[in-house]
């Protein structure tokens, strides 16, 4: 198996993606749903890195590279797009249960940490992180940020072609 930075980086990426996905679903057992959102989406994230890194382990991307790789992968938006469309192409199972999710997911990623952490003031009126997120079922992206840490854990233990 090739190995370099980025594989080890995925690896400690996916394994992070998979805790973060369990510390979400205990919020959410616990009721304390923005931040089991805010831990959904972020293991989401995660993930996304992990398979970017995996990729870049296989093609040989150049250690010299890892600040523009760095750059990448703080770009939130272009993580989740990503996502979006590595999921599509994966399976059926994943590709319906982003698909559900596709637009939020893409939408929510400038002010997610905003409305899940933080009170603000909109027209106005105090809004709490709950009330920010009680229109979305947040058990879906729950779900769905367990089965892609899952998808990126068994991804990045496979030998590397």
């Amino acid at each position: 198996m090739h190995s370099s930075i980025y594989q080890s980086w995925g690896e400690k990426a996916a394994g992070n993606a998979k805790s973060l996905a369990t510390e979400s679903r205990l919020l959410f057992e616990a009721k304390h749903l923005p931040r089991a959102y805010y831990l959904a989406h972020m293991s989401t994230e995660e993930s996304a890195k992990s398979i970017l890194l995996r990729t870049m382990s296989i093609s040989g991307t150049p250690e010299s590279e890892i600040p523009k790789v760095t750059k990448l992968l703080r770009d939130h938006k272009k993580k989740i797009e990503f996502l979006v469309t590595y999921a599509a192409s994966l399976s059926e199972e994943l590709q319906a249960q982003i698909g559900e999710l596709q637009e939020s997911l893409i939408d929510h990623i400038n002010d997610l940490k905003n409305d899940t952490m933080y009170v603000s003031c909109k027209a106005k009126s105090a809004v709490s992180p709950e009330e920010k997120v009680a229109a979305l079922d947040i058990e879906q992206y729950v779900q769905l940020a367990e089965a892609l840490s899952q998808h990126a854990v068994r991804l990045l233990t496979l030998p590397s072609s």
